[in-house]
């Protein structure tokens, strides 16, 4: 069972700390729907959390999307929904069951691509009428590459705006080259 224990104050402020990232994060993606519908399902995750509810992964998956079309009845029809929700599911079964086994970064961020592809893969070409299988190594490059270059240095860069411009846009513009490398090596 996920929550199964109590939360000490520390992890309660955790909680609330990265709820708030979250937010003003979302915030800053302008409140797109996949920004709101990760908000909702880490919303959900949290109350449950500071509530001490037992509950389990899915249970917490299938409440999250119940507040998502409670909220928003027409994002049954939007392949958004479909592929960020199937996505969710798809990496619960991977981490979900642990074997004991413990497995470095690169395997887990393989599985994870793996897995993510394999199910949207047709939700994809239903949806689009388009799938790449090329889209797992464009993934595996693209996804670290953006959360932990790109991101980072936006964030950061708003966070010195007000004390020092200068340097915050520096970082802007390091972050626009970072983008711009990745579209360059991922172009044909």
């Amino acid at each position: 069972f996920l929550f199964s224990r109590w939360l000490s104050p520390a992890h309660r402020l955790a909680c609330i700390a990265g709820w708030s990232g979250a937010f003003l994060y979302a915030a800053l993606a302008g409140f797109s729907a996949s920004t709101v519908r990760a908000l909702v399902m880490l919303t959900v995750i949290i109350i449950l959390m500071l509530q001490k509810r037992r509950s389990t992964h899915f249970h917490s998956w299938l409440l999250a999307l119940a507040v998502v079309l409670l909220l928003e009845p027409k994002a049954l029809l939007q392949a958004g929904t479909w592929m960020s929700f199937t996505a969710v599911a798809a990496l619960l079964m991977v981490f979900v069951p642990r074997n004991g086994v413990a497995r470095g970064f690169l395997f887990k961020l393989l599985a994870a691509q793996v897995a993510v592809m394999t199910v949207t893969l047709p939700l994809s070409s239903f949806w689009f009428q388009l799938a790449s299988p090329a889209s797992l190594v464009s993934n595996l490059l693209a996804i670290p590459w953006i959360s932990f270059i790109v991101v980072p240095m936006v964030l950061l860069a708003l966070l010195l705006w007000p004390f020092n411009a200068e340097y915050a846009h520096a970082l802007m513009n390091g972050a626009g080259q970072a983008g711009s490398m990745l579209i360059n090596l991922l172009e044909p």
